[in-house]
């Protein structure tokens, strides 16, 4: 395993991000390993940290999704990754719902397992007519 490792890390241009080079899909690298497509960042980790337990995810603390210097990584559930993400930011930018009403604390409520906002009026109000729909 040492072998592929530095087979891996070879085809990493070295700064302080260790930036794959390889094949990439959506920004992250790939590598096939025993014939299993893996995320080279979560394989790197596997191989220099220990094993990633169920249900986490990886966030790139750098932002650079090709990266896989454990150093800029941590093991985290999506939720947190989410929001420290770009997508995250981005959506922290946006100040209503998509049908206008206002993220202020007593509308805004968060999903429990994505953490994403969710609008109270809007949420209260598709109750209501599920209520109506099914009397």
């Amino acid at each position: 395993m040492h072998g592929r490792l530095l087979h891996v890390l070879s085809r990493c241009e070295v700064g302080d991000c260790w930036t794959f080079i390889g094949a990439l899909s959506n920004g992250y690298g790939r590598i096939t390993v025993d014939t299993v497509g893996r995320y080279v960042h979560r394989w790197v980790w596997e191989q220099l940290v220990g094993p990633i337990e169920a249900g986490l995810v990886i966030d790139h603390l750098c932002r650079n999704r090709a990266c896989c210097n454990p150093d800029h990584l941590r093991v985290t559930d999506d939720r947190v990754n989410i929001r420290a993400g770009q997508a995250g930011h981005w959506q922290t930018l946006k100040t209503a719902c998509p049908k206008g009403h206002a993220y202020t604390p007593q509308n805004t409520r968060f999903h429990s397992k994505t953490g994403a906002r969710v609008c109270h009026t809007c949420r209260m109000d598709a109750q209501r007519r599920r209520r109506e729909q099914s009397s």
